[in-house]
């Protein structure tokens, strides 16, 4: 009973971490408790440094998970030297204090994760259950506040300027409702955008998409359709980018065709959840009489998003011009996400993008080894599937980023020593 309590109660707790950013669910829980949001954070990074102090001396560290967490040391002493030298104003707030805090915390999980006495698989699963139990409340939140069952009240959130609807399956911010040509709003789940939340769907999804090809039951198919089912809501047109460009990986790789999901298989299920969410749009658009062509929810601008986002690189080229070492304070002079790449670049200048080069080349030229050999192929290329829209829109800092950091390279260890996956 204790051994199970303490896996649930660690399993969890990880959860709560990567909750944080760019997810706002464990600031909610955090508010709704009564806490100050500063105090929680607080309280979560103190329990998570107990617990990493606590199983240092029965980590047992890959060469890999020992690069990584190198270049985590170097990163943050450098990015605290830079701090030294910034604006004082940058003391403050989403800046300098968070991006070093949640490198700590990844070197802090990374720890915590290879403990002799965590199970690597259980976590897998949970993470599962975790994004199944989301998904499931952002659908029916989101077919039941769009057709009037199911009433939402606003309310002011600390880590938002105004207020937004919330409910349990997560936001609705009321103030972009006019871009969606007619539509309530896209599926964000708890998340800062639906981006993100497509993007932390995408590895439990492929997860799922394993377990069911162990066990063939109506309940893990369940599953697996629910995750897809919350992801194709998000009408994240990265998101969906990253799916084909895994697709093509599973159809070069996935050889055994007595194991592989083909292409066409899965190209029709997910086209096929997509058709039934855009027609029950169409229906409430109808419905509503509204006076937008629903058929612009799918395109949302693309075209021209995609021009702005390029439009981006001259910002990066610039703050690397003018600061070559970095601007660790950037987000609160820059009002547009540069992306991963221009994140790096401009928090950090050339010697960031070196260390992070190092660091991504290393740890994604080691999934993709596994994902060559494993008999587990579908949970590597879930990472992969996850990589594409991060590249877009992602910041290095992001804790669930620096979670799956830890949770991949303690997989492909767990692999190597013989064990199963799923």
């Amino acid at each position: 009973m204790n051994t199970t309590f303490s896996t649930f109660f660690r399993n969890g707790f990880i959860a709560l971490v990567f909750l944080l950013f760019p997810s706002f669910l464990t600031d909610i829980l955090i508010v709704k408790s009564g806490i100050s949001i500063s105090m929680g954070r607080l309280g979560i990074f103190a329990i998570l440094g107990l617990l990493a102090s606590f199983s240092l001396l029965n980590a047992k560290l890959s060469d890999l998970q020992k690069r990584i967490l190198l270049l985590y040391f170097i990163s943050i002493i450098y990015l605290c030297v830079i701090w030294a030298f910034s604006t004082p104003g940058y003391f403050e707030g989403n800046g300098p204090r968070m991006i070093i805090k949640h490198l700590i915390m990844g070197g802090m999980l990374m720890i915590v994760m290879n403990d002799s006495r965590m199970d690597i698989i259980g976590l897998s699963k949970f993470l599962t259950y975790v994004a199944f139990i989301l998904a499931a409340l952002s659908i029916i939140q989101y077919f039941g506040y769009s057709y009037g069952f199911i009433s939402l009240s606003m309310q002011s959130l600390p880590m938002y300027e105004g207020q937004r609807l919330l409910g349990m399956g997560g936001f609705i911010d009321p103030s972009r409702t006019d871009y969606m040509y007619g539509i309530p709003y896209r599926n964000i789940g708890f998340f800062s955008e639906p981006t993100n939340f497509a993007q932390f769907l995408q590895i439990p999804l492929f997860l799922a998409l394993l377990r069911y090809m162990r066990e063939r039951k109506v309940r893990n198919l369940f599953v697996v359709l629910v995750i897809a089912g919350a992801f194709c809501l998000t009408f994240s047109v990265a998101n969906f980018f990253g799916l084909l460009v895994v697709l093509i990986i599973m159809q070069y790789y996935m050889r055994d065709k007595s194991k592989r999901v083909t292409g066409l298989g899965v190209v029709a299920g997910f086209a096929g959840l997509i058709a039934a969410c855009y027609a029950l749009y169409v229906l409430y658009d109808t419905t509503n009489k509204y006076d937008y062509n629903s058929e612009m929810v799918i395109g949302k601008n693309t075209f021209v998003t995609v021009l702005n986002r390029f439009a981006r690189t001259d910002i990066v080229f610039n703050a690397l011009g003018n600061n070559p070492f970095g601007n660790i304070g950037f987000a609160r002079e820059y009002a547009t996400n540069p992306g991963l790449i221009g994140n790096v670049a401009i928090t950090g200048g050339f010697p960031l993008i070196l260390m992070m080069g190092l660091l991504f080349g290393k740890y994604y030229a080691t999934i993709y080894g596994a994902l060559k050999s494993s008999r587990n192929k579908l949970a590597y290329i879930g990472c992969f599937s996850y990589l594409v829209p991060f590249l877009w829109d992602g910041q290095f800092y992001e804790l669930y980023f620096l979670f799956t950091v830890a949770f991949f390279s303690a997989l492909v260890k767990h692999e190597m020593a013989g064990g199963e996956i799923m």
